[in-house]
């Protein structure tokens, strides 16, 4: 139980720090393309930079698209491991009875009575018809 309390612990940390590094590469990326726009009277031919910043602004949608399929997963990984811990803490030792022969005897004969309490109540009930040979 302990190696999944610290399993659970280390993915919590490894979750918030891929959270702090997701959030620096967007602050990066945000401040890279924000200087380079401002840069714009450096280059000569401003379409030259607006591909620039088409083709570096398709590759960061690119990878944080794939940094969500990501975190989805280990969302998902998460959850899955959260509800097995659960599940286990929730589970208490199952004892067998051990059935005498006298139990055996009373079960089989309450099933008797029902079976024969089920076929009377069928053959009593007025949408049963009887055919004679």
């Amino acid at each position: 139980m302990q190696l999944y309390i610290g399993l659970i612990n280390s993915l919590s940390i490894a979750w918030s720090a891929f959270q702090a590094l997701n959030a620096y590469i967007v602050a990066s990326n945000y401040c890279y393309i924000h200087t380079n726009s401002l840069s714009h009277l450096l280059f000569p031919n401003p379409l030259y930079l607006s591909n620039f910043l088409v083709s570096l602004l398709f590759s960061s949608a690119l990878r944080f698209s794939y940094i969500a399929m990501v975190m989805m997963g280990l969302e998902r990984l998460m959850v899955t491991l959260k509800s097995k811990i659960r599940s286990l803490k929730m589970k208490k030792p199952y004892d067998k009875i051990e059935k005498s022969e006298s139990m055996r005897i009373e079960i089989r004969s309450r099933k008797a009575q029902k079976l024969i309490q089920k076929t009377l109540k069928i053959a009593d009930s007025p949408k049963t018809k009887a055919i004679v040979f």
